[in-house]
């Protein structure tokens, strides 16, 4: 069961880490401040609507799942396991379902959906979506089927995920999205998608 404590420590994160990309002084003020922007209110929506969800409070859970598809046109299941540190791009247009596991720190360029069918002849278990820490979806970028995303992979912007991506650091591109090349994982944590106009572009 999640607590109003731990709902705060997520939101907490998620704001820093915002600050940090944005490379500005993590303080009261600035937090105050990227409250008001789109990307920041989807998430704040989010962060409450799961409280809500745990605590069967089913009202104020589709409350703030409404504010956010009005404000944002986001729309991001209270199911969802999402782990601090998430950035969404303020432009909107995310879709993440309910049977989907997002780690810590992943990033949202706008426009990006994630879409979970049933699989033939495959196990209930195995009809999930499992993203790893510190990923990068750029703008127009959709994931199709249950997939694994290791750690630290960057999908270019409009591309289609079908598969798994197994190696951490991994970078694909295209429709279906193929591998184009491995990053050090180290590397990666310490790069900023919100000042690279690479993964931002919608036309790469």
């Amino acid at each position: 069961m999640m607590t109003f404590n731990q709902t705060l420590t997520l939101i907490k994160a998620d704001f820093s880490r915002r600050l940090t990309l944005e490379e500005k002084r993590i303080n009261a003020l600035n937090m105050c401040l990227i409250a008001f922007k789109p990307g920041m209110i989807s998430i704040l929506c989010y962060r409450l609507s799961r409280y809500c969800f745990h605590h069967r409070l089913g009202i104020f859970c589709k409350f703030f799942s409404l504010i956010d598809q009005f404000i944002n046109t986001n729309e991001i299941s209270p199911q969802t396991d999402i782990g601090p540190g998430l950035v969404l791009s303020d432009a909107g247009g995310i879709g993440i379902p309910n049977l989907c596991r997002i780690g810590t720190n992943c990033t949202f360029m706008g426009y990006s959906s994630i879409t979970l069918g049933a699989l033939e002849n495959a196990p209930t278990e195995d009809d999930f979506i499992h993203i790893g820490d510190h990923c990068v979806f750029g703008a127009n970028t959709r994931i199709m089927r249950a997939v694994r995303l290791a750690n630290g992979t960057q999908v270019k912007p409009c591309s289609v995920i079908i598969t798994s991506v197994k190696k951490e650091g991994q970078t694909v591109s295209g429709i279906p999205a193929k591998h184009k090349h491995i990053d050090d994982y180290a590397n990666i944590r310490q790069w900023n998608p919100l000042l690279s106009k690479s993964i931002v572009e919608a036309a790469l």
